[in-house]
């Protein structure tokens, strides 16, 4: 058992290992706790769902890199500068 399970461990109601991600059920009141934690393990949360009758929230984690599919969106170095263009002063 890696640290990341074992934190998921003292939050959750339950938790499940896969391969690179980690999926959890916790109380909404515990998920920022949790989620600091992971994050400071270089984990990120790639997806969660918040239930409609109770304060469950199933989360899903995945160890963040580079490479990861949860930098897919981001833009590339060159796209994000255009703002730094003079000329574009009004």
């Amino acid at each position: 058992m890696n640290q990341a399970v074992a934190i998921c461990e003292e939050y959750c109601k339950s938790v499940r290992e896969g391969q690179n991600t980690i999926s959890v059920a916790v109380e909404g009141k515990y998920f920022t706790e949790l989620y600091t934690r992971l994050m400071l393990l270089g984990y990120a949360c790639e997806s969660i769902m918040s239930s409609e009758t109770s304060d469950t929230h199933l989360a899903r984690f995945v160890i963040a890199s580079p490479d990861s599919d949860i930098f897919r969106d981001l833009p590339s170095d060159d796209e994000g500068e255009d703002w730094k263009k003079p000329d574009d002063i009004f």
